[in-house]
């Protein structure tokens, strides 16, 4: 978005505030408050942090998380849509709960599912955010086990009580394949007294879609509804803020925020060339018939046949909407004297979401020729307080520590009901025996788990610093997870009845068993390091941290799946880096590298039951991961930037077989020793410039940005039937900017100049044989700013 300059851009912004008019733009220090002792230059920390200002978020109208990751070394993603995301920090990824930290400001907004590998992070947009904080490695002493790879911090800009401010952006587009988009915010910043201020922030997007869907239920035996631009989004949201500050030593801030997303249709096509079902390709076809219990897929009357010939082709028949509403309130407290800081936080996080998917594969897969749809509604809340002091001691020896408390109590129901001829499920939800579909009713199966998830701990680091120019580090976290799930099946499939989950501890009104599993985890991680100031402005360090993620709970009463098991054991990595950070050329150039070695145990890996359509999660196997990651940022003049940052992995693979499952087909390949872990590409970069001019008074500001990743894969073996191949892409995108008065701004932009095909992500079953996830095509835009 257009922005009032001077502008800050990057990581880094050129300042020449309080200096003579002949002197030279340097690089400014960055300010975090990742390690948790109050503000700090990311230059003087031990270890991978790296931030990007919400400034440069601004400059570039960058709204949505897949549009930054690119920017931070070692930072990438798994993408099945808005509100289905999962983050990757060193290419540390897989089923289970998330292996990456999420946190607005104080509180948490980890993703908390275990249903398909803490994929359903929060799509916050990022509006009027001071920075994004990305800690990359394990971060398990200050932050928990939901940070076994790292961390993402968003930092809003909080209320000024030294004057009143306010912005109106609008954002206006268009996308190749699709149509018209747009984004409108604005944020208001009032003064109510000399020390108590209030920040609203609104936002709204509305988006066109560029996925289209030919094959639409559109009338009983009909599929030719032919949707366009299915994959279109509105989205919500507001943020209000209130900043209080009684006196010099203490402030209290209180933030409310929501958000609803709205997904008119999956993202998610078929690769052209790819028999859509029920026709497979003929692999795929002679392993179905191999399968256990299997039958060729059964044909579904008027159903045409399609392979597409082209990209964006979605080859569903039913309307698969998503719905993501998001509530964060919080409050911290934070009290300053002479011996250090008092921090009290405490949040409640609710994140609802409403799923849909076409479920006519899978009955097709069973010899069941009807349409279906799964409906999944599902809700994860998460209540946390933390309470930790940091000093400030005048002598070589502090610390930072604190007690930690989170619960989550998580909500996730599967209906699968028959569709009402025109793509939609049928209604209402009704998982009475005898609304039975094989009976005349429309209810083919339903189930549902209801979980709650206890962590507690004490953490702690203190640093002690020798010799003028060392520093150690020594810390550690002992923390325990108690986890208790209740799971039933609401409707029985054909009649056949469901294993019990766990212990039975009643009956429902269908007459099925209700069950309980409880687990219990109990560990203590430490971390250690060293660093040393070699001169003013380089320094060095080496590192030594553990990563732990809890172990969880599986859907263990599927009647189409027996034998998957009810739990799955923690996992755990431990991390060795060495790097350095440094400012040359008078402040005119950093350079930073971190080189990382990973060992990973018991890795929580997402097989499929026997028959090959239901994924869960087991452990299975160890790996090695080793990099090197670096940030480069250099002014080459006053008027002229340059950005350059990447992450290259020497190793990623296993270093000890998967286990067998019992009684799994031969089709169901397990990773071996020597295979690549899935979703890591060898190597991603990326690089920009930035250049700033004078037209008259008006300053303007030109930015070009290439991302690149490599290819990678989906699967550990690649010859097995549900790998999907992911292809190397670049993208390049470029912005203009104008500032034509003191509170008025314009600018241009195009994302992904070449139109590239840059998929994502990908998903491959027996019911969908290659159903792949790509970037936005070509959208070009226009941005306007006024500013008070």
């Amino acid at each position: 978005m257009a922005l009032k300059l001077p502008i800050k851009i990057g990581l880094l912004a050129l300042v020449t505030a309080s200096a003579p008019a002949f002197a030279q733009a340097v690089l400014e220090e960055v300010i975090v408050t990742a390690t948790k002792r109050g503000d700090i230059d990311v230059q003087s920390v031990a270890g991978g942090i790296y931030a990007v200002g919400g400034d440069s978020l601004d400059v570039r109208g960058i709204t949505n998380f897949e549009n930054f990751a690119g920017q931070i070394p070692g930072l990438s993603f798994q993408d099945l849509g808005p509100g289905d995301k999962e983050f990757i920090i060193r290419g540390i990824n897989g089923n289970g709960p998330a292996v990456v930290g999420a946190y607005f400001d104080e509180y948490v907004i980890t993703a908390s599912d275990q249903q398909d590998g803490g994929g359903k992070n929060a799509p916050i947009k990022m509006i009027d955010l001071e920075r994004v904080e990305v800690l990359n490695g394990p971060q398990g002493t200050l932050y928990g086990a939901n940070s076994m790879a790292g961390n993402i911090r968003y930092i809003a800009r909080k209320p000024d009580a030294s004057g009143f401010d306010a912005f109106v952006d609008s954002d206006f587009s268009d996308t190749k394949e699709g149509g018209f988009n747009y984004t409108v915010s604005g944020m208001v910043n009032i003064p109510l007294s000399e020390n108590f201020a209030m920040r609203l922030v609104g936002w709204r997007t509305d988006n066109d879609g560029w996925i289209d869907q030919p094959r639409l239920e559109n009338g009983a035996g009909n599929y030719n509804g032919n949707a366009t631009n299915i994959n279109d989004e509105e989205t919500n949201g507001g943020r209000l803020q209130f900043r209080w500050t009684p006196s010099d030593s203490v402030t209290v801030d209180f933030m409310a925020m929501t958000q609803d997303l709205e997904a008119g249709g999956s993202p998610r096509f078929t690769a052209p060339g790819s028999p859509a079902w029920p026709d497979l390709p003929p692999e795929l076809l002679q392993a179905a018939l191999d399968a256990p219990d299997a039958n060729p897929p059964a044909p579904l009357p008027g159903l045409p046949p399609l392979t597409p010939t082209e990209d964006f082709i979605n080859v569903d028949i039913t309307n698969n909407p998503r719905d993501d509403e998001i509530n964060l309130i919080g409050a911290t407290f934070t009290f300053e004297s002479d011996i250090g800081t008092t921090t009290v936080s405490a949040s409640q996080y609710e994140h609802d979401i409403e799923f849909r998917f076409d479920s006519t594969p899978i009955l097709l897969f069973f010899g069941v020729p009807a349409p279906a749809a799964t409906v999944q509604p599902q809700s994860y809340d998460t209540s946390m307080v933390e309470v930790r002091f940091a000093s400030s001691f005048d002598g070589p020896l502090n610390f930072v520590g604190g007690a930690y408390y989170q619960r989550d109590d998580n909500q996730f129901q599967v209906q699968v009901p028959a569709t009402d001829g025109n793509g939609n499920p049928a209604r209402p939800w009704d998982p009475s025996n005898e609304n039975d579909f094989f009976a005349g009713g429309t209810t083919f199966f339903g189930r549902q788990r209801e979980d709650e998830v206890t962590q507690t701990a004490v953490f702690g680091e203190f640093t002690y610093t020798f010799a003028d120019r060392w520093e150690a580090m020594a810390g550690g976290r002992v923390f325990s997870v108690d986890q208790k799930s209740i799971q039933q099946t609401l409707h029985n499939f054909g009649g056949s009845s469901g294993p019990v989950a766990g212990e039975q501890i009643g009956v429902n009104a269908q007459g099925n068993a209700i069950g309980l599993i409880e687990t219990t985890d109990d560990t203590f991680r430490p971390k250690f390091s060293l660093s040393y100031q070699a001169t003013d402005d380089v320094l060095l360090y080496t590192l030594y941290s553990e990563g732990f993620r809890v172990g969880g709970v599986n859907n263990a009463n599927q009647p189409f799946a027996p034998g998957i098991p009810a739990t799955f054991d923690s996992d755990e990595l431990t991390n060795f880096e060495f790097g350095f950070k440094s400012n040359l050329l008078g402040n005119r150039m950093l350079l930073n590298a971190t080189v990382f070695l990973v060992d990973w145990d018991d890795i929580q890996v997402e097989p499929r039951d026997p028959v090959g359509n239901i994924p869960f999660t087991t452990n299975g196997g160890s790996a090695e991961v080793n990099g090197i990651e670096w940030a480069l940022r250099f002014l080459a003049t006053d008027n002229l930037r340059f950005d350059f940052t990447g992450t290259y992995f020497f190793d990623a693979q296993l270093t000890t077989d998967q286990p067998v499952l019992p009684g799994a087909s031969s089709f169901i390949i397990q990773g071996q020793e020597g295979d690549d872990i899935p979703n890591i590409p060898e190597l991603q970069l990326y690089g920009s410039a930035t250049w700033e001019a004078q037209i008259g008074d008006m300053p303007l500001q030109l930015i070009g940005d290439v991302t690149y990743r490599d290819d990678t894969n989906t699967e550990f073996r690649t010859d097995s039937l549900f790998n999907i191949p992911l292809d190397s892409y670049t993208l390049v995108n470029l912005y203009a900017n104008l500032q034509i008065t003191e509170n008025f701004g314009a600018g241009v932009y195009v994302r992904n100049v070449t139109d590239e095909l840059a998929v994502f992500d990908g998903i491959a079953t027996f019911q969908d044989p290659m159903s792949i996830v790509a970037a936005q095509p070509r959208t070009i835009g226009a941005v306007l700013r006024w500013q008070y």
